[in-house]
């Protein structure tokens, strides 16, 4: 099970579940007077280009200088942990990521701004009957109409900034046991933990007032998100302990 490509295969769903093969999001329906789902839509403040640079950028260049920073005089290893546990790191949020898929995929819910996006042709739905099952949408949103807009639950953007924040806290109160030798060493342990929390609760917060998501759907992502990384910065850590121990002897 070791070897089973556990990467390439979340890729490849990731990959799958956004394109036009996908069948996912073909049982969607919706009530004509659900005012949860008829918000206006007004974009993203934090875009994905945006989200995906301080994840996979950001986040990279905090761990290396971190090590950097904390290194021993005796210890020439800190290139070898930067890329242990940046390959732990980016496993984990790939992971993160497809999990997150894989609920929204398995439990179509429509994001609060549907209507305004979707704008489903009314001509020949009877809305008296209730649960309306088959519709077309007229809007011009190609790619948010064909996937995005079936995939509220749960939220993304929460899962993996909250998912780099407990990363990124928990790395740097381990780093507190090596010693401190001078100033910068100490604010950048006390800074930076700040500044993911900002970052993560500016993702999750946002979401909302975007009308991007429902709260529920942002609490989710945030747990799941919390769950990854503490698993991931513990199999990371006991790795790099593990493989030192092995240098040494």
């Amino acid at each position: 099970m070791e070897h089973f490509p556990f990467r390439t295969a979340s890729l490849l769903f990731m990959l799958y579940s956004n394109s036009d093969f996908s069948t996912f999001g073909k049982d969607a329906a919706f009530f004509c007077e659900d005012e949860s789902i008829g918000r206006p839509f007004i974009g993203d403040t934090v875009s994905n280009k945006l989200l995906f640079f301080v994840q996979i950028v950001v986040i990279g260049i905090i761990v290396c200088f971190t090590e950097i920073l904390y290194k021993n005089k005796q210890d020439a290893k800190s290139k070898t942990r930067c890329r242990l546990l940046l390959k732990y790191y980016y496993s984990g949020l790939l992971f993160v990521l497809t999990f997150c898929e894989i609920l929204k995929n398995c439990r179509t819910k429509l994001r609060p701004h549907f209507f305004s996006t979707c704008m489903p042709d009314m001509t020949n739905i009877n809305c008296s009957q209730g649960l309306v099952t088959s519709f077309n949408c007229t809007g011009s949103e190609s790619w948010l109409l064909k996937r995005d807009i079936y995939k509220s639950f749960p939220s993304g953007h929460a899962a993996i900034s909250v998912y780099a924040c407990i990363f990124i806290c928990l790395y740097l109160n381990a780093k507190k046991t090596v010693s401190i030798r001078n100033l910068l060493n100490v604010w950048w342990s006390r800074l930076i933990p700040v500044l993911c929390f900002l970052w993560a609760v500016t993702c999750c917060v946002t979401r909302v007032l975007d009308n991007r998501h429902f709260w529920w759907d942002v609490l989710t992502g945030a747990l799941v998100g919390f769950t990854g990384g503490f698993l991931t910065i513990h199999f990371a850590l006991n790795a790099a302990a593990n493989k030192a121990r092995r240098s040494q002897s």
